[in-house]
């Protein structure tokens, strides 16, 4: 699918622009369906019978041969690489086309300024002349089985510790509440990195690292693009570049776990980056527990992991700093 727009000229380079003239989230899912509609369903002969607006949501539900297929449309700046679609997008669509016994589908609409300095900076100029790359309409699949999940899913639960609790009830009861306060559970005890380890080695070649600094170490160590990083750790690419330009940022405890992914970080080298941006892992706590054991099982696939939080009832990591 490819699709030009070109009732305005902005010229080249960065012009002078306010921010009305700049697209939003609705007027990128707006451009995005009506070109879905112009070049997928109409030319496919498909009945609609369900249009949405609202971004994130199912934009259309339409049906031929009596099989309705539920299609979410997927907007995105498109920056050399097609994103993915979040698990909890995928769950959502998959659920609902249960209901109607149909197909889960999304189609992604990747959109990228034809002028090179525009398309650098991310800038999606309204009435621009852009160059669209889509993905075309494809069914949701999960990367792992159910039963693969529920074997994880029990793997995971052993990982956890049991509560000490007192022998009388009635001091059970007067005091669940300030047990579930402050009781918090260490990780078994294990060597902090090996010290052998790569990570050792890098960190040793930095005075007194920061989280920024040790984690640009590893991108460029193993070998990596910044693009590929961030996309391995679903980030964004000004989330990216805030970390870049901040010796000292100071992420979410979501973003500095993503980087672990991205990054593909054995279990003690995790941790390890974690305290350096003033976290650590705990077995008492469900999501802490889950990204534990992908570490500990070197599943990096963020898809994957999310695919047991989302099972566990967990937010899942996507990340928004």
């Amino acid at each position: 699918m490819s699709d030009t727009r070109t009732e305005e000229k902005w010229g080249p380079g960065i012009p002078n622009y306010t921010d009305d003239d700049v697209m939003d989230r609705q007027q990128l899912l707006d451009f995005a369906m009506d070109l879905v509609m112009e070049k997928e369903i109409r030319p496919g002969g498909y009945e609609v019978t369900m249009e949405n607006r609202v971004p994130g949501k199912i934009s259309y539900i339409f049906k031929k041969d009596g099989r309705h297929t539920l299609l979410l449309v997927k907007p995105f700046l498109y920056d050399g690489e097609m994103i993915g679609l979040s698990t909890l997008e995928k769950k959502n669509l998959d659920r609902v086309a249960g209901l109607y016994k149909g197909r889960a589908c999304y189609i992604r609409v990747g959109i990228r300024p034809k002028d090179p300095e525009r398309a650098e900076a991310g800038l999606l100029l309204k009435d621009d002349e852009w160059e669209i790359i889509s993905s075309g309409i494809q069914e949701v699949r999960f990367k792992k089985s159910a039963e693969w999940i529920e074997h994880a899913l029990d793997e995971i639960e052993a990982l956890a510790p049991e509560e000490e609790t007192p022998e009388d009830p009635d001091v059970v009861c007067s005091c669940r509440k300030e047990q579930d306060e402050k009781i918090r559970f260490s990780l078994p005890e294990k060597p902090v990195g090996d010290p052998t380890s790569d990570f050792n080695k890098w960190k040793n070649e930095l005075n007194t690292p920061t989280f920024q600094e040790m984690l640009l170490m590893c991108i460029s160590k193993k070998g990596m693009t910044n693009v590929a990083f961030y996309k391995a750790a679903y980030m964004d690419r000004k989330l990216f570049s805030a970390i870049k330009n901040d010796r000292y940022y100071r992420p979410k405890k979501d973003t500095a776990v993503a980087c672990c992914f991205g990054l593909e970080l054995s279990l003690p080298d995790a941790e390890e980056l974690l305290n350096m941006a003033g976290f650590s892992l705990s077995l008492a706590i469900p999501w802490d527990r889950t990204v534990y054991y992908c570490l500990e099982k070197e599943i990096y696939d963020l898809d994957v992991v999310n695919e047991l939080l989302y099972e566990e009832g967990q937010r899942c990591i996507g990340i928004i700093d």
